[in-house]
């Protein structure tokens, strides 16, 4: 019997709410979608879900007018305090709420708690409606945040709930704890509804803003205000225009979020926000991310302090060389889930060695939007970056090969390069001999100058150097070397073709010496 009556209590207490969810008086809507319409409206916008569980009757709230009533209290209620409204997804100038029938139960969406919200005791249903609602969208192309509506409890001292940062959504339920006296009337002790509050609270949580503890008939009250009890007496936002709206001492002043009826100015929205630094692979001589032609590359990846980026964020990642660029967009056809995003591509095969490239992330999660770019260069698997490198094998038509050489008797005062061509040794130039550090006492090098040689056909060239005018008749030869040398935007030679040249190279010089 007791417990009769205390149903009973709770049902006069929420028939007394006039915004209430389960209000069959209230004002038509949209026919019911599934879908995120086309926005009536470009820019920033609050789109909002009605969720129902798999385990729970659907009570046709977002078509019979209980969710616009509760959004439009939640307008008419900041037009009170600020003087201005948020930005609501509309299509057709009515309220675009989308539908959800959720494959998980309520039991499912209560499990453990989140990380990083408002409440330690909250459950795991942000991050499983997300993922869910995500996976069966076609990306928006304005940036949003999200409100998911339950006519359920999923907690039994809170009346919602949000990612206590700069983040994308929130969520609002139904609890009899919320729905009572003094919130039963927008009109009445609190002079707001607590649906339309709890709607304003979980989005400022998503704006950055905390529970501030200040003043006991603030919005932004909290349960962990632990030396402060609820006036009662209308709720307010922030009076002393200090703490978030108007001045910044509890967060970023969100009067500056282009979220707003009233336009924010360029010179002072503070909804772009910075990366904190960069994450990825480096080379160690200079610490240079990099590349390779024909690979998948290492993953870029920037942190964005403050900023939580799940699968309603958009982020783009392109990458771009000499003109060519590559983008990978989030989310995408294949890739719904943030958590299976990676900034890596997929690199041609046809990227010059030692070409520099540029790497560019942009992320957006609600109102909050960044950019970051790094530097690198292309660079072949061993990690060398000269386009011919020095004492290699490999060169294109307009670079310039350092050729390989031995160090000689330091009574040898010049070398002479020949060329094999034709299956004949020809001379190539006369270059003096020098002191070299890299050589020991009593041997002689070359000057990096004489070995240098620009090439302008691609081919096949072998060499040679051969003692010219030493103080005895002997004269002795180093052995024959070669350059494959390709043609400028050509993939670099593999590793197959680099030994078809060296048989190649056996078989002339055997031919040569017959």
């Amino acid at each position: 019997m007791k417990v009769r009556l205390i149903q009973a209590a709770i049902a006069i207490a929420l028939s007394l709410l006039s915004l209430s969810p389960l209000a069959a008086q209230a004002s038509p809507a949209n026919p019911r979608t599934t879908i995120d319409q086309p926005d009536d409206f470009s820019g920033y916008q609050v789109h909002v879900v009605y969720v129902v569980p798999k385990d729970v009757a659907d009570e046709n709230l977002d078509t019979n007018g209980a969710v616009t009533d509760f959004l439009n209290g939640a307008q008419a209620f900041l037009d009170k305090q600020v003087g201005k409204h948020l930005l609501i997804d509309t299509y057709q100038d009515k309220y675009d709420i989308t539908f959800l029938k959720s494959q998980y139960k309520v039991a499912q969406l209560s499990k453990k708690s989140v990380s990083g919200s408002s409440d330690s005791s909250v459950g795991e249903a942000g991050n499983l409606l997300i993922n869910e609602y995500a996976a069966t969208q076609v990306p928006s192309t304005n940036p949003k945040s999200y409100f998911f509506y339950l006519n359920v409890s999923l907690g039994n001292s809170f009346c919602g709930y949000a990612t206590q940062g700069k983040s994308n959504w929130g969520i609002g339920f139904s609890d009899p704890n919320c729905g009572t006296q003094p919130f039963s009337a927008p009109t009445g002790q609190l002079g707001v509804n607590y649906l339309s509050s709890t709607f304003v609270h979980e989005l400022f949580h998503s704006f950055s803003v905390p529970h501030v503890c200040t003043d006991n008939t603030d919005l932004m009250l909290g349960s962990d205000c632990s030396n402060r009890e609820r006036a009662q007496a209308p709720i307010t936002i922030d009076q002393s225009r200090t703490n978030y709206f108007g001045g910044s001492k509890a967060s970023l002043d969100i009067s500056k979020l282009p979220v707003w009826s009233t336009p924010v100015s360029r010179s002072s929205d503070l909804s772009n926000v910075a990366a904190g630094g960069f994450f990825g692979t480096t080379i160690t001589s200079d610490h240079s991310p990099y590349v390779i032609p024909g690979k998948l590359s290492p993953e870029f990846t920037w942190s964005w302090p403050g900023v939580s980026l799940n699968s309603l964020s958009t982020v783009s990642c392109s990458i771009q060389n000499k003109g060519q660029t590559i983008t990978n967009n989030f989310p995408s056809a294949d890739v719904k889930l943030y958590s299976n995003f990676h900034c890596a591509f997929n690199v041609p095969a046809t990227w010059q060695i030692g070409s520099t490239f540029t790497v560019t992330e942009s992320v957006s999660s609600g109102p909050f939007h960044g950019s970051a770019s790094v530097n690198g260069v292309v660079v072949r698997s061993d990690l060398s970056r000269d386009l011919c490198p020095s004492g290699g094998e490999i060169c294109v038509v307009g670079g310039t090969a350092h050729l390989p050489y031995k160090c000689w008797s330091a009574n040898v005062p010049k070398l002479k390069l020949q060329q094999l061509i034709n299956g004949r040794w020809v001379d190539s130039r006369v270059v003096p001999t020098s002191r070299d550090k890299s050589c020991p006492a009593g041997f002689s090098g070359l000057l990096p100058s004489v070995t240098a040689i620009t090439y302008k056909m691609a081919g096949l060239y072998i060499y040679r150097w051969t003692t010219f005018g030493t103080k005895s008749s002997l004269v002795t030869t180093s052995a024959p070397f070669l350059e494959l040398v390709r043609e400028a935007g050509m993939p670099e030679p593999t590793a197959t073709e680099i030994a078809t040249a060296e048989s190649t190279e056996r078989t002339l010089i055997a031919q040569a010496a017959r």
